[in-house]
């Protein structure tokens, strides 16, 4: 596997992640690990807004 296709692998793992932790799928106006296509370049790691996403639900 090339490093862009595990790009996409690891990022699809994070999102399902994010699932697991609570999280749903946010809108597409923001590039987020949490959106409902994957991007290009693929998003492997939460960004500021999953983390505040995150915080509020959780505290």
């Amino acid at each position: 596997m090339d490093g862009r296709a595990r790009d996409y692998q690891n990022s699809g793992a994070a999102h399902e992640v994010g699932h697991a932790l609570g999280l749903c799928h946010k809108g597409d106006r923001f590039a987020t690990l949490m959106m409902k296509r994957i991007q290009t370049p693929p998003i492997t790691e939460p960004t500021s807004i999953d983390k505040a996403n995150y915080k509020r639900l959780w505290g």
